[in-house]
């Protein structure tokens, strides 16, 4: 099993100037689970809010808690339960933390394990107010979804699928009143090998299709082209057709926008020995001539090193960016240089460390970098100077994003 690594803090300055806006430092157990992330949002040392998470002995989230002004008192929590094969059975939000719950979702499943109803109590009285339930077939394909929007046990929208031997879909069937009758239809066909050949689409449900696709592909499963016909008449009105070399690897791509059999834009790709990609070249009005270039290059493992795009296709680079490896393959760092004027736009650099040692994330905008380490021992984490396990600047990074970097 491949060595796990938990980041444990991060620093955010937003402006380039030294002084950190948000530092988010997050707790995790023994068995690696985080338990808490907690928000400083101006960065004088005191936590501003806080999300704390629980598990139960097998590792499903339990609760999530949040502490919207981080005085140890939960301001909101949503609770989890679990049958005994794992799948969950509930989902209860109490938006206020007073111990009553304003909303509820439950689950039931079937003896392989598929999910067979999710019934809605959007106010927490303990009636269900609306309802999906889902019917498979006995390879557990899913032939139905079915939604009640009353709860009354009748449904008000039916969605249908089909299937062929192989288990591959070929209708999905929306009868958006539950009336029997059909309102969208969504044909699939398929080779021999699986690969789908046709998607048809009957937008009011008569019976015929109003627009469609196909597809080909070569005699090792490469999509070979792509035809699209926006009325069904049976007519081309645009096609992609691509080609790939003996690797497998695709060499070029024709846009035909207009299906007159003349190509209206191509991208070429080159590869090296090994099969890494080296090179696109676009010509977006197919007159021959390059109108940008990307450029790849790679070290002896086979780990892209660099990426640089000459916008213009006038042999300057006008974008750049650096990437580098530790001995293991782990990405160290990532440099951006957004206009190629030399000076780095953006700096990400990392520094792997075991799970039981978490690397601190130190963020800022002009690519210097603050001498910050954070070791996790247990649940606890110490700071220490003139040392870095890993930083990362980032040029205006949202805290949805920050949110998202766990």
């Amino acid at each position: 099993m491949p060595q796990q690594y938990k980041l444990i803090t991060q620093r955010i300055d937003n402006n380039g100037d030294g002084i950190f806006e948000l530092i988010v430092n997050y707790k995790y157990d023994a068995k690696g689970n985080k338990i808490s992330e907690s928000y400083d949002t101006n960065a004088d040392g005191k936590a501003d809010y806080i999300n704390s998470y629980t598990y139960d002995n097998k590792g499903n989230l339990t609760s999530y808690i949040l502490d919207t002004n981080a005085d140890g008192k939960p301001d909101s929590r949503i609770s989890y339960t679990y049958d005994a094969k794992g799948n969950r059975i509930s989902e209860i939000s109490d938006t206020n933390a007073d111990g009553k719950p304003d909303s509820r979702i439950s689950y039931t499943y079937d003896a392989k394990g598929n999910r067979i109803s999710e019934s809605y109590d959007t106010n927490g009285d303990g009636q269900t107010d609306y309802k999906y339930t889902y019917t498979y077939d006995a390879k557990g394909n899913r032939t139905s979804e079915r939604y009640d929007a009353n709860a009354d046990g009748k449904p008000d929208s039916i969605i249908s699928y089909r299937y062929d031997a192989k288990g591959n879909r070929t209708s999905e069937i929306t009868d958006t009143n539950a009336d029997g009758k059909p309102e969208y239809i969504i044909s699939y066909t398929y080779n021999a090998k699986g690969n789908r050949t046709s998607e048809s689409y009957d937008t009011n449900g008569d019976g015929r299709a109003d627009y469609k696709y196909t597809y080909t592909y070569d005699a090792k499963g490469n999509l070979r082209s792509e035809i699209s016909d926006y009325n069904a008449d049976g007519k081309p009105d645009s096609i992609n057709t691509y080609a790939y070399n003996a690797k497998g690897n695709r060499i070029f791509g024709i846009s035909d926008y207009n299906a007159d059999g003349k190509p209206d834009s191509i991208i070429s790709y080159r590869y090296d020995a090994k099969g890494n990609l080296r090179s696109e070249i676009s010509d977006y009005n197919a007159d021959g001539k390059p109108d940008s270039i990307n450029t790849y290059a790679y070290n002896a493992k086979g780990n892209r090193i660099s990426e640089s795009t000459d916008s213009n296709a006038d042999g300057k680079t006008d974008y750049i960016a650096t990437y580098t490896y530790d001995a293991n393959g782990n990405r160290t760092s990532e440099v951006y240089d957004y206009n190629a004027d030399g000076n780095s736009d953006y700096i990400a650099t990392y520094t792997y460390v075991p799970i039981d040692i978490s690397a601190s994330l130190s963020i800022k905008n002009n690519g210097s970098i603050n001498n910050v380490i954070s070791l996790a021992d247990g649940l606890y984490s110490r700071e220490l100077n003139n040392d870095i396990l890993s930083d990362y600047q980032k040029s205006a990074l949202s805290l949805g994003a920050v949110n998202n970097l766990t």
